[in-house]
């Protein structure tokens, strides 16, 4: 039975565009099973609001999927629901036009229940009112209470026209996803927003970044230090790594980041760089990163996915991994180009924060607030059919994996 605190709205966006009314998405913080019936409702500009109901799929939800619906221009028929990975279904929206609002009042608001109470909610401008102001019962006769409700979030930004916006991602817990400092918002919504997430146009925050990899280095993983290779999981702070230019410098952080397999999917799948297979010997031994690392090749930082090609480097499946791994991120001072296994690989740049790393807490105690790493002046590669021919050729890449590394990565 979903309680609250077992979803979290995790986008909103009200502006009517591209023949859309609006669209929402919702995150799973725990398991919800199938065949489980959450009603959702979304308040209107100038009253009256919009109801469905959404029906959990065969497959069920697990923690970190998140489920995304579009809602016609006409405020009737069904909603689409773009990201479905339950396989769920939907109702026909039933729409109340009066003036008399159950919810808060103004635009981007959402109410979800289950079984006749509140399990989540959501407000995005500070005209909206306090969510402590539902009040229990609805309009359309449903027995709906709110008593003893504490898990909203009320982001009460302070520009009421701001009523579109979309939850950057990293850790699926209330104290992360309350804090309005984690969205993004945007008063008047570019075309396409509604479909991908990105609220500013400018590709900087979508849908897709919202549930992106963590770039990591796996355990046992040799970093070339003052005292020559250290295992990344020894390293500590203020230890001295060495730069691809033989330059040293101070280890500031090391992040660490654990994966569970029961609740990750394709996209978590690490690259294994076997030994040799870039050339010139390189890897010295068996590489393995996540598939969103920066590897330093011909002046290019590159995805370590777009580099696959399904032989000597290539995905490891998620059945061939433990049930837990923990993967490590190393921080120096600026955007540095560190030695992993020989190989000329990025180090840690805030895309995503580092809220997405096991020990956040202790990088908070140490040094007070996040400084902000900018990413080096190196043109980035994230998808195989950019790579240079020549390099494409030299590690027998030939183009036909890209579309599945763009969907799982």
């Amino acid at each position: 039975m979903a309680v609250a605190g077992d979803i979290f709205f995790v986008s909103m966006m009200s502006d009517e565009i591209d023949g859309i009314d609006s669209s929402f998405s919702f995150i799973a913080a725990n398991s919800i099973t199938a065949g489980e019936t959450i009603d959702l409702y979304l308040t209107n500009n100038g009253g009256g609001y919009a109801k469905f109901s959404y029906t959990v799929g065969a497959g069920g939800l697990d923690p970190e999927d998140i489920v995304r619906f579009t809602i016609p221009a006409a405020g009737t028929g069904s909603p689409t629901v773009i990201a479905n990975p339950s396989g769920g279904t939907v109702s026909a929206i039933s729409f109340d036009s009066s003036t008399t609002q159950w919810a808060m009042p103004s635009s981007g608001n959402m109410i979800a229940a289950f079984g006749g109470n509140v399990i989540a909610a959501h407000t995005n401008v500070a005209s909206a009112g306090p969510l402590d102001d539902l009040p229990d019962g609805s309009p359309d006769g449903d027995t709906l209470s709110a008593t003893g409700f504490t898990l909203g979030v009320d982001l009460d930004v302070a520009t009421s026209s701001d009523d579109n916006s979309i939850w950057n991602g990293g850790p699926v817990t209330f104290a992360n996803i309350s804090n309005a400092s984690n969205w993004t918002f945007q008063n008047t919504l570019p075309s396409g927003a509604h479909t991908s997430g990105d609220v500013l146009g400018t590709g900087s925050v979508t849908y897709a970044t919202q549930q992106s990899d963590t770039p990591c280095f796996a355990p046992g993983t040799m970093i070339a230090t003052e005292a020559g290779e250290a295992a990344v999981e020894t390293l500590k702070i203020g230890d001295m790594v060495r730069t691809a230019t033989g330059d040293l410098v101070p280890v500031i952080w090391i992040g660490r980041h654990t994966a569970v397999k029961t609740f990750a999917r394709e996209r978590m799948e690490p690259v294994r760089f076997a030994a040799g297979s870039l050339g010139g010997g390189l890897p010295h031994s068996d590489l393995i990163v996540t598939q969103d690392h920066g590897m330093v090749i011909d002046g290019l930082v590159i995805n370590a996915a777009a580099l696959v090609n399904g032989s000597d480097i290539d995905l490891i499946a998620l059945d061939d991994l433990p049930e837990r791994v923990v993967y490590y991120h190393v921080e120096t001072e600026a955007h540095d180009v560190i030695l992993a296994n020989g190989v000329s690989l990025e180090t840690y740049v805030d895309i995503p924060s580092r809220k997405v790393f096991d020990n956040y807490a202790k990088y908070l105690a140490l040094y007070g607030e996040e400084h902000r790493v900018t990413e080096m002046m190196t043109k980035r590669i994230t998808s195989q059919r950019l790579l240079p021919n020549a390099l494409r050729a030299r590690l027998g890449i030939d183009g036909t994996l890209d579309m599945h590394l763009l969907a799982t990565g």
